[in-house]
């Protein structure tokens, strides 16, 4: 793999060689080389400033993989200016700021945002502000706004799931997070997790007869 690389980089004459830099940063990083991966994404990335999804992949790896929150940050702000309508970097520099110490700077940027508006998923604007008043302990307003989101993206299973694991996990409504993984299972009626997940709430909440049926029928339908 790395041989096909550099025998490509010496040949040379490509339209785009910058997405060798990036492949080679991308094994890299699978490979766990993360100091070596860190300067080709960069590179890359400067290479190819337009390209939103490269310096997307930049800022992730800063911030997942280095825990350079900052600097992942200041990478999402260049990026929102490539598509303003991209509500992901947005909620990304918020997580970034907030993980990275700068709490007021994170909710400053959603509120910012908010005000803005244009966005074609906003609700991701409110998801993602529910996620760290969640994480900070505030449950109670973050509880509305998990609900709000899941309103406004009933088709996104990710949303609902996040929704219902908080009701269940942090507020032990497991009664009403089993209500939410019965939507998922028509959403992907092939996910078992939620299923067994929807089955573990209904036994929590004192449903056992129901938690079981839940389970019978899962098992008789397959799939």
């Amino acid at each position: 793999a790395y041989a096909a690389l550099d025998e490509a980089e010496k040949r040379g004459g490509y339209r785009e060689p910058w997405r060798l830099k990036w492949r080679r940063a991308d094994l890299l990083t699978r490979e766990g080389k993360f100091e070596e991966a860190e300067p080709l994404y960069r590179q890359a990335g400067q290479a190819a400033p337009r390209e939103a999804w490269v310096g997307n992949e930049y800022a992730n790896f800063l911030a997942d993989k280095q825990g350079k929150d900052i600097e992942a940050a200041e990478v999402y702000r260049a990026l929102m200016t490539l598509d303003p309508a991209e509500a992901t970097y947005i909620t990304n520099r918020a997580n970034s700021l907030f993980q990275g110490g700068k709490v007021t700077e994170a909710y400053a940027a959603l509120d910012e945002a908010e005000k803005r508006g244009g966005y074609r998923e906003p609700w991701r604007l409110t998801w993602r502000r529910a996620y760290l008043l969640e994480y900070e302990g505030n449950f109670l307003q973050a509880e509305s706004l998990y609900r709000k989101a899941w309103q406004a993206a009933p088709r996104e299973a990710w949303v609902g799931n996040a929704y219902a694991n908080f009701l269940a996990g942090k507020q032990g409504k497991d009664t009403e997070a089993a209500e939410v993984y019965r939507a998922l299972m028509k959403l992907d009626p092939a996910a078992a997790d939620f299923v067994s997940n929807g089955a573990n709430s209904l036994f929590q909440g004192g449903k056992v007869a129901g938690a079981y049926a839940a389970l019978d029928e899962a098992g008789k339908r397959g799939g």
